[in-house]
């Protein structure tokens, strides 16, 4: 057990083996079931740190996506398959991966990025929606006032009107 934690990396445990502290616990124990009772213990200690050691790399993982997403907003081909290659892992365990973490599939998750940045860009420019589409990452305007409305609730148009009745 003790070598399997190094490997893995998880010192805190392998620490008590080396120290000795579980070896004179097991060669003080008086009775069979107090060993087991100590060996069990030891076991689900060490499991307990194996997986809170994959729950930290799961949530690094996404962190890193999550900002490669960010920063790569406007890549039109940005999708589940290129983030999965260049993180060399299979789509369906990141997808399956990304959802547990952020509560979101990828590709909602996304979208919704996208479309909160076309707002961003609808409240600061004048740019039309085309224009717009091309910096989140859409090439079709089409599918993006399509999306838009499906993501905000209103359409470009309304949602632009919406703008200048407030400034008024």
């Amino acid at each position: 057990m003790s070598n399997a934690l190094s490997e893995l990396g998880l010192p805190q445990l392998d620490a008590a083996w080396i120290n000795g502290s579980v070896f004179t616990r097991i060669l003080s124990s008086s009775m069979i079931t107090e060993l087991n009772t100590m060996l069990v213990n030891v076991a689900k200690e060490a499991t307990e740190l194996v997986q809170r050691n994959r729950m930290k790399k799961k949530k690094k993982i996404i962190d890193e996506v999550k900002k490669h997403i960010a920063q790569e907003i406007q890549d039109p081909d940005l999708s589940l398959a290129s983030i999965s290659s260049k993180y060399n892992l299979n789509s369906s365990y990141l997808s399956r991966l990304f959802k547990q973490e952020t509560g979101q599939g990828f590709s909602e998750y996304l979208l919704k990025l996208r479309m909160e940045e076309a707002i961003k860009l609808m409240n600061d420019t004048d740019w039309k929606a085309y224009q717009i589409a091309e910096k989140v990452g859409i090439k079709d305007p089409y599918y993006f006032s399509h999306c838009f409305k499906k993501v905000i609730g209103v359409s470009i148009q309304e949602y632009r009107k919406g703008i200048m009745d407030s400034f008024e």
